[in-house]
């Protein structure tokens, strides 16, 4: 490794940052609150040539004291603004790298599928929602794409990090077999935080926390695991640590198996799921789907019992059901619960509806069974990166703004038919 001696990283280059390694390198981040926010202004400074932001939420006012790349004067009444594309933009502002490239998706992860993650060297899993969590410890075991978390609350917080390099490895699901603990927003969360009489993060604690979590993934970067299989925690008002490592689960809920493409399909996410069917039906004659997650088709209303139709994947479920108009003061009528789908065939009616709106995004990894010949086979959907998210990079931008007309929030990211 050639160490410079006056230049911009002659200090990175002393402590062991190799400029190729960080240069191809790709984190994917997954969050931009303050851990999220605070981690990707070190990997801007540090120089990491690609970076890729994943998060639905808009910037609030208490964001500000806790996000570093938020602007306070760029806070306008009345209009919001993704936290992704604040961040993108200041991240090529910040970035020390010789061509960054930032991609955003103003879209929950699970809406992008495994697609997103397609040459990620490493992914942080910033977010506070334990089902989100879950979904990226499986995702990132599937693909062998090493994950960091970190959480955080009042004056302690963790990091723990597993590099994915083995089916035999402990997972994060090993740790937290029992995730349902709801879907907030930001702003929701904070709230309740504070009803149950706890400290939300402090920029203390994020910047703390948060610089561990960029130093493990930059030390993915170079194929370095200081804390393979480890939750490492912290106090930062007493400075009592420890260190916990997690043993591999043999009753683990998640998954611990390599997924592989066998068959690139000549299909897309828009299509509708028939075009899917007719595409293996040379190998597989009565082929059985299984979506990516459950599909929630309706579900019995809190307030009435009355069914009320959904249809969404259950990561998109915010809120628990209930009718819109007046239920409450109607008798108690009782509906049939929950009607959830998790495998199509080619003659049920969600056969007719595009693949997007089932939770199949462009370039998913969709398994596909094959009942009379007792096989299946994990099918891949056409789509890429751009598919996905936005690209910026410092030739698309201009004084410090995206050339896209409006950068505020004006919808997703990605084409019509998302099911968020």
């Amino acid at each position: 490794m050639l160490i410079e001696r006056d230049g911009m990283h002659s200090r990175e280059a002393l402590a062991g940052y190799d400029r190729a390694a960080m240069s191809r390198g790709v984190v994917v981040v997954v969050g931009l609150g303050a851990a999220g926010c605070n981690i990707v202004q070190t990997t801007a400074l540090s120089g990491v040539g690609e970076v890729r932001l994943v998060d639905h939420d808009v910037v609030e006012a208490s964001n500000v004291t806790r996000s570093p790349l938020f602007r306070r004067d760029r806070l306008v009444p009345g209009r919001d603004r993704y936290k992704v594309r604040e961040a993108a933009l200041a991240v090529l502002a910040l970035s020390t790298a010789s061509g960054p490239r930032v991609r955003f998706a103003t879209q929950r992860v699970e809406a992008l599928g495994p697609g997103a993650f397609r040459g990620a060297s490493v992914v942080i899993s910033a977010v506070d929602s334990m089902e989100t969590r879950a979904y990226l410890a499986d995702v990132t075991r599937e693909l062998r794409v090493p994950l960091v978390e970190v959480g955080f609350m009042g004056h302690e917080g963790h990091i723990s990090v597993f590099p994915n390099a083995s089916d035999e490895e402990a997972c994060w699901r090993c740790l937290n077999p029992r995730t349902m603990h709801g879907r907030l927003s930001c702003r929701t969360y904070a709230l309740a935080v504070v009803a149950r009489g706890m400290i939300p993060a402090t920029q203390p604690l994020a910047a703390t926390f948060s610089g561990l979590a960029a130093e493990a993934a930059i030390g993915a970067l170079h194929g370095r695991f200081e804390l393979p299989g480890k939750l490492f925690g912290l106090d930062i008002r007493t400075g009592r640590s420890h260190v916990v490592e997690i043993t591999r689960d043999p009753r683990c809920p998640g998954s611990h198996a390599r997924t592989e493409a066998e068959v690139l399909v000549p299909v897309s996410a828009k299509q509708p799921l028939a075009a899917l069917f007719e595409a293996v039906r040379p190998w597989a004659p009565e082929p059985l789907v299984h979506l990516p997650a459950e599909y929630v088709v309706s579900a019995p209303c809190v307030a009435c019992g009355n069914d009320v139709s959904l249809q969404r994947p259950a990561w998109a479920l915010s809120e628990a059901p209930r009718c819109r108009r007046g239920c409450a003061t109607r008798p108690m009528l009782g509906g049939r619960g929950a009607v959830v789908v998790t495998t199509v065939r080619p003659g049920d009616e969600l056969a007719a509806r595009p693949c997007l709106s089932l939770g199949i995004a462009p370039g998913a990894l969709v398994l596909v069974e094959d009942p009379v010949h007792r096989t299946s086979r994990v099918v891949q959907l056409q789509g890429d990166l751009d598919d996905l998210y936005v690209l910026r990079t410092r030739e698309n931008t201009r004084d410090g703004e995206a050339t896209v007309a409006s950068d505020s929030a004006d919808g997703p990211s990605r084409a019509e038919g998302s099911p968020t």
